[in-house]
């Protein structure tokens, strides 16, 4: 016998209810992302340019307050389906953790905290996040395992953010992971709407974002953005849906060069928390790139890799996927060190040297 839970999940993730949600999730989207960038202007929300920062003109922040409303809301929708089911306390905890991320991310927005106190609502937000997960996937797990999510929740909450410099950078990628995961072969009915919820949100927003931006995401869009990616990625692997080279893959291009310029930072002796302009894409920018071109990319890397993933898996062979992978990591770094090799002109070095941060 099915559960109503089951019944009225299913009847959300058939294909008429799916089309209707996407064109949904963009509507609202767009429109809730318009009313903020006229509330910001009002307000003077906005990021000055700055010598670590890719812009030249005051541009308001803290559009990704749209998607965070578009995906709790989704969040709390599958909990509420589920109610009759095994879901309710799962995804009510999924969705108040995505929440506290954007509250997190929004409150920095509107008034800058320091590092501490921003740290600590992280790992407060992923605290909630995880027990959510944890409790939506089978089994149980430990203590052990609860410490090891929230901590790599914070630190792709981060990534997100560190990343997100560029014109459409983090809601593209953001776009196309969700979007692979949901139409992963196997996924769960519930993954699977969030993850369709997340990229239709995040095309909603890219046309005041890309090719000039009008508005940015700001902590607030980069925070949810990188809870939802790990809330389905890590649901996607509790699950048994895929493995974690496969979310390696998916997630490469960002992680690479967020990872690859931290570790440079940190051997530096550099604070890696402090803003800075040396990730591979603004070098790019700084060299002459447009914002477009970067995130078309980063973009198409992203693609391709979600091909070799899906080819991989496909095989059926653990060994083929992690190999998939180790290939494509060292791909990456060696391409990396050539692309920022030749985009860190004699002037840019000079002056990364003699900032000393």
């Amino acid at each position: 016998m099915v559960a109503p839970g089951e019944r009225m999940l299913a009847l959300l993730t058939s294909l008429p209810m799916v089309c209707a949600t996407i064109a949904a999730a963009i509507a609202a989207s767009a429109l809730l992302t318009w009313a903020w960038l006229a509330h910001a202007r009002r307000r003077g929300i906005a990021d000055a340019p700055g010598h670590r920062r890719l812009h030249a003109t005051s541009t308001p922040r803290g559009g990704g307050v749209a998607i965070a409303v578009v995906a709790v809301a989704t969040a709390l929708g599958i909990a509420v389906a589920q109610r009759a089911g095994p879901g309710l306390l799962p995804w009510g905890a999924i969705a108040a953790g995505l929440a506290a991320f954007a509250a997190v991310g929004l409150r920095d927005d509107l008034s800058p905290l320091g590092a501490l106190p921003k740290f600590g609502g992280q790992w407060i937000a992923a605290s909630v996040l995880v027990f959510g997960l944890l409790l939506a996937g089978p089994g149980s797990a430990g203590w052990l395992a609860f410490a090891i999510l929230a901590f790599a929740a914070v630190y792709l909450t981060n990534i997100w953010n560190f990343m997100d410099g560029s014109n459409g950078l983090v809601a593209t990628q953001s776009l196309l992971v969700s979007a692979a995961l949901a139409t992963w072969p196997g996924q769960g009915a519930d993954v699977r709407l969030l993850g369709l919820v997340v990229a239709a949100a995040c095309l909603g927003f890219l046309p005041f974002n890309l090719p000039k931006a009008r508005l940015f995401l700001g902590d607030v869009g980069s925070h949810v953005l990188g809870a939802a990616v790990f809330a389905l990625g890590a649901l996607s692997w509790r699950r048994g849906v895929v493995d974690l080279p496969v979310l390696g893959l998916l997630g490469l291009p960002m992680l690479l060069d967020s990872g690859l310029t931290l570790a440079r930072r940190a051997a530096a002796g550099r604070p890696v928390w402090r803003a800075h302009r040396e990730h591979l894409y603004q070098y790019a920018v700084r060299s002459g790139h447009t914002h477009p071109s970067v995130c078309l990319a980063y973009g198409a890397a992203t693609l391709f890799l979600a091909g070799v993933a899906r080819f991989s898996f496909g095989v059926r062979s653990s060994f083929v996927t992690l190999l998939s992978f180790i290939l494509c990591l060292v791909f990456g770094m060696a391409l990396h060190w050539l692309l920022r090799s030749r985009w860190l002109s004699p002037r840019m070095r000079k002056r990364k040297h003699g900032a000393g941060a």
